[in-house]
């Protein structure tokens, strides 16, 4: 199975560095980074030390529920050049022995039994094998102390498919899914 790593969309992205709230309806935090254990969700590379970074609450899923957790996320301060999906981990995941991965369904559900503790080494292992199966249209990796979410990882499309794995997925969900947030036009729809 081929994968992708893939990082915050641009576009959510740029809402928060033009001043946007945060998922949680809050105004994101600036703060001065110390240069370790700062990583950014849409370069996905760390924040160096002396730069400035927004600290912001983020819910990664284009629908709300009961599935969809909400928590906090680091971006640099000015923009920076997306993270090209790629089908090896960004390389600042080397910090770390380990992290959380969890598989969820087109319905945006996670899919008991996906989740838990992945060694570094074997991270595009793991997520191969949980998207090989029938039931996951993606995977999230957390950090195993926290549960940030740090990026999600996708099938690999075709060339010439649409960006993102599931990008007809919302098109295919039923109308109540949509319904509990204020349809489409509210910007809590990634």
């Amino acid at each position: 199975m081929k994968i992708r790593y893939k990082g915050m969309d641009t576009e959510i992205a740029r809402k928060y560095w033009q001043g946007g709230l945060d998922d949680d309806g809050n105004r994101v935090e600036v703060a001065i980074s110390s240069g370790d254990g700062v990583p950014c969700r849409h370069c996905l590379r760390g924040v160096a030390a002396g730069e400035k970074y927004l600290t912001l609450a983020h819910r990664p899923f284009p629908i709300k529920g009961a599935y969809s957790e909400m928590g906090p996320i680091f971006l640099h301060q000015s923009p920076c050049e997306p993270f090209p999906p790629s089908a090896s981990p960004p390389t600042m995941f080397a910090k770390r022995d380990q992290y959380l991965m969890r598989a969820y369904d087109a319905n945006h559900r996670i899919l008991y039994g996906s989740g838990g503790p992945v060694g570094t080494q074997d991270l595009s292992k793991r997520a191969s094998e949980l998207l090989a199966q029938e039931g996951p249209a993606y995977v999230h990796l957390r950090s195993i102390g926290y549960n940030c979410f740090l990026c999600r990882i996708e099938r690999e499309e075709s060339p010439g498919a649409p960006d993102g794995a599931n990008a007809s997925l919302r098109a295919t969900l039923p109308k109540n899914l949509c319904e509990n947030d204020g349809g489409e036009g509210n910007g809590n729809h990634r």
